[in-house]
């Protein structure tokens, strides 16, 4: 019958497993960390192994368990940071993508309901039989009071608008799109631009419009900026 008794393990052999386990577990949770426990598995493992040799009849040698976890663990991290990357590659553009298109929304909205309010006070001005300067100037603070409740989402504590709305002559619809695109110059803030229409029996027979502008982020149609032309009777 063998009557040798069972020896402990060696100093640093139940350290090793336990850093061992612990550095799997956080590879995916805390990667740093995973690193620090993976090298303590592998130098512990290797105290007790050496006290083990020098010491046989006090210790026995330890098992290769957290040697082994500790290897897996530092060859795991890098593999899991290939894949991290990748999928960083993937999703932060896509959500920058999203979030542009977002603002970019906001911004278009603030242009229709801008122009909505424009055209109504147009008609305001038109029904009451101002003039011409006095339905601009009217314009003009129905812009700024508009703006008081929006935002420009690209620059929030910036104006919200281009608050001097540009009088032309001359132009049709077209050219009224060309003149607003050309205002807005800063992104997310729409400009205006306003053709007076010729008053009655006026030659010759001259359109009136109100056209706004907005430039945008990420490309709508093929086009950073976007368009908004009403005509004013």
């Amino acid at each position: 019958m063998d009557a040798r008794p069972i020896l402990p393990e060696a100093p640093g052999a139940k350290a090793s497993r336990h850093c061992g386990v612990w550095a799997l577990v956080l590879v995916i949770i805390f990667f740093p960390a995973a690193a620090v426990l993976g090298i303590i598995a592998i130098v512990q493992n290797s105290k007790a192994r050496t006290l083990a040799r020098k010491a046989p009849e006090s210790y026995s040698a330890p098992g290769n368990g957290g040697l082994i976890m500790g290897v897996i663990a530092l060859a795991a991290i890098p593999v899991f940071l290939f894949f991290v990357g990748i999928l960083a590659a993937i999703a932060i553009p896509a959500f920058l993508g999203q979030a542009h298109r977002a603002r970019d929304r906001a911004a278009i909205t603030n242009l229709s309901t801008a122009t909505q309010a424009l055209v109504a006070q147009y008609e305001r001005g038109a029904t009451q039989g101002k003039v011409d300067p006095e339905i601009h100037a009217d314009l003009e603070a129905q812009l700024r009071d508009t703006g008081t409740s929006l935002k420009n989402p690209w620059n929030v504590t910036g104006p919200t608008f281009h608050y001097s709305i540009a009088v032309v002559s001359g132009l049709d619809e077209e050219g009224m799109k060309e003149v607003a695109g050309g205002r807005a110059r800063r992104l997310g803030q729409p400009a205006f631009v306003v053709q007076f229409p010729s008053r009655s029996g006026a030659a010759p027979a001259m359109p009136g419009f109100i056209a706004g502008a907005v430039q945008t982020k990420v490309p709508i149609g093929g086009a950073t900026i976007t368009t908004r032309v009403v005509p004013l009777n």
